[in-house]
């Protein structure tokens, strides 16, 4: 039996306790009841029996379950508020992220733009753009689905967040015009708006983000609702 408590750190999470307080929980759990096996095999159990007999004085599942799921103050944010830590949060971080983006791009230029053009930049430039546009936005999709499947959410608020998170990637772009020569300007673009290629991409970020979360739910056993 060596992890006794495995069904307790199941029903824990899909009532939505925070997987921090859970894994000390189980920890907690886990060295109280090497200390009652141990205390047992001194009289002269053998390790099997020691273990069930330890279990039955550890308590029910179920009552050590309620002891954490009846504490308000441990259930996650995203439980709580599932529309701020699964939508709003991850678009804000995508906004932060592309916004910096642009910023830092238009520094360069300019510092650039009183010297000849570095034959660099524009390589730099690319790699940042497509970063934003194509990247990032998939990079946080994964995020909102491995926050999901780590605290065996229910789908709802986790499909509304990949979708918001992939229509928002889509819709924005960041583009750079290089200078044509020595002192002439150029310019660093942020635009949202519908594009012509913006469906192209909302497909493209709904199939590497929302569709592998769905899969992962539909086929990993853990995440199936429980019987």
């Amino acid at each position: 039996m060596s992890k006794p408590f495995d069904n307790l750190k199941e029903q824990l999470l899909r009532a939505g306790v925070s997987p921090r307080h859970v894994h000390r929980y189980l920890r907690e759990l886990t060295e109280h009841f090497q200390d009652l096996v141990v205390e047992i095999e001194r009289e002269g159990h053998a390790r099997p029996e020691a273990e069930a007999m330890a279990m039955v004085r550890m308590g029910r599942v179920d009552d050590l379950a309620r002891a954490m799921i009846d504490q308000r103050r441990l259930q996650s944010w995203n439980r709580r508020a599932p529309w701020a830590t699964l939508m709003l949060a991850p678009c804000l971080v995508f906004a932060g992220i592309v916004a910096v983006s642009v910023v830092l791009l238009g520094m360069t230029g300019q510092a650039l733009k009183a010297t000849a053009l570095f034959p660099w930049f524009p390589g730099i430039a690319g790699m940042v753009t497509g970063f934003s546009n194509f990247i990032l936005p998939i990079m946080c999709g994964w995020g909102i689905a491995a926050i999901a499947i780590r605290q065996r959410l229910q789908p709802a608020w986790p499909v509304i967040g990949l979708a918001a998170m992939a229509l928002l990637g889509s819709m924005t772009q960041v583009s750079v015009v290089m200078p044509s020569g020595p002192g002439v300007s150029g310019a660093v673009m942020l635009g949202f708006s519908l594009y012509s290629s913006t469906a192209f991409y909302l497909v493209l970020n709904l199939a590497l983000t929302l569709v592998p979360y769905l899969a992962w739910r539909r086929w990993m056993p853990v995440l199936r609702p429980a019987t």
